[in-house]
């Protein structure tokens, strides 16, 4: 009698720590996969594509099955670039956590100075 009051219980705790866990790795990863394509877009005579397919590739890579429906979405002005990332973690126990929006920006690189065009 008294298992099967527990065990539910014990399970629900132990699947909200599982998705816990999972919810901050991939917040993780989407924010790293952000500033890995800033910091490709930033540098000076960038190509034009850069900042996206860094930052797409540093999801693929390091996110795996965990991260889905991945959206790179890139802002560049003459001063700065960001990289924000709309996508949805795995989810054991669905809700919204499961949506991750992360964003990263940076100053581009430019010559100054002397050298400067």
């Amino acid at each position: 009698m008294q298992l099967a009051i527990v065990a539910p219980i014990v399970m629900t705790l132990i699947a909200g720590g599982v998705q816990a866990a999972l919810s901050m790795y991939a917040n993780m990863t989407v924010l790293a996969a952000a500033q890995q394509g800033v910091d490709a877009g930033r540098l000076y005579d960038a190509a034009p594509g850069a900042a996206e397919s860094t930052a797409g590739r540093f999801l693929d890579k390091a996110a795996g099955g965990l991260v889905a429906d991945a959206r790179v979405r890139v802002d560049t002005t003459g001063a700065a670039v960001t990289v924000t990332i709309d996508a949805n973690s795995v989810a054991i126990i669905p809700g919204p956590w499961s949506r991750i929006s992360k964003s990263s920006s940076g100053p581009r690189e430019a010559v100054t100075g002397e050298g400067a065009r």
